[in-house]
């Protein structure tokens, strides 16, 4: 349980609405919230292994609308449903075709797509 989110109740929600309860993954938080970053900044990870996924803890804050957390949430439930695909020259495509189809079925998707373009610095430079 996060300060502001919860992240089980995130999960269940979205496991419930879109994968009829199927997945059986864990879900918890990771990182320092009050570290700054310049570069970049996973907000969300999935470890196919352990069929965990790990939201970055500057997320459980309420300047960060529910539904973002829910997408960022969904995106990497997907992972676990459309993992990788071997593309050209061998490499892997983690955001293939078929992921990006199925990730815009998200409810909030293009809601959740503005406030992250709108909002970006608070990824990288902290809330304030």
């Amino acid at each position: 349980m996060g300060n502001h989110y919860d992240l089980q109740a995130i999960y269940e929600e979205i496991n419930q609405g879109y994968f009829n309860g199927e997945l059986k993954l864990t879900i918890a938080w990771f990182g320092d919230a009050s570290r700054t970053c310049r570069r970049s900044r996973k907000l969300g990870l999935y470890h196919f292994q352990k069929k965990t996924i790990q939201i970055h803890r500057l997320l459980d804050h309420p300047d960060f609308p529910h539904y973002f957390i829910s997408y960022v949430v969904y995106h990497e439930m997907l992972h676990s449903v459309h993992p990788p695909v071997k593309a050209k020259r061998g490499r892997y495509q983690i955001h293939h075709g078929v992921f990006k189809e199925q990730e815009k079925r998200f409810a909030h998707y293009a809601l959740a797509k503005q406030w992250e373009k709108e909002n970006k610095r608070m990824f990288f430079y902290g809330r304030s």
